[in-house]
């Protein structure tokens, strides 16, 4: 039996309104401080402004857990466990994240145990509004470590390394790598990229 294949397009459409003209695929590790100042960046003004300013362009996150953050599957099992309760809560959940990153840094998780892991991530699932039940549900270790967000999140994985993606962050636009592109960018330097494509 061949492996399955994912039943929609890969990723976390982080503006899933725009028309998409330009798509920018952010391929990122929750556990990376770089990846970090992206999505900081673009979660600054409040109200999706960075998205509401772009709006012909569609925002993509792709999962990039870090091996060398041992925490980072767990981090984006819970990520992948928010998509697939409710789609529209997933920026919610990564800019509720992004408040206290320090929670899940090596350093504070080095003696937590998955499950540990699971109970503070529910914490800011709850605080983007959803069910803490719900969401750890999803996270249930019922078969040799595997839970009911364990494909996804090996399907985001053979998707990074199929493009041959290892730093992160990693942008692609309109499907190419834009290695010009700099987390220590800020919101020109951004707006000259996206407004000259």
């Amino acid at each position: 039996m061949p492996p399955p294949m994912p039943p929609t397009p890969l990723g976390f459409a982080l503006n899933p309104s725009s028309s998409g003209r330009v798509v920018v695929d952010l391929f990122a590790d929750l556990s990376c401080p770089f990846s970090r100042k992206v999505l900081a960046l673009w979660a600054s003004g409040g109200d999706a402004a960075f998205f509401k300013d772009h709006a012909d362009v569609k925002f993509v996150m792709h999962s990039v857990p870090q091996p060398w953050h041992p925490q980072s599957c767990m981090m984006h099992e819970c990520l992948h466990a928010v998509d697939t309760l409710d789609p529209t809560k997933t920026w919610s959940y990564i800019v509720e994240f992004l408040k206290s990153p320090e929670k899940f840094s090596d350093v504070h998780t080095k003696d937590m145990s998955r499950h540990q892991i699971y109970e503070a991530a529910a914490e800011v699932a709850v605080a983007a509004g959803l069910v803490k039940k719900e969401f750890l549900d999803l996270l249930l270790i019922y078969d040799d470590a595997c839970n009911r967000v364990t494909q996804r999140l090996k399907w985001a994985v053979k998707f990074h390394r199929a493009r041959g993606v290892h730093v992160t962050p990693t942008v692609h636009i309109n499907g190419l790598e834009a290695g010009d592109v700099s987390s220590s960018w800020g919101k020109s330097e951004w707006e000259a990229k996206l407004t000259n494509l």
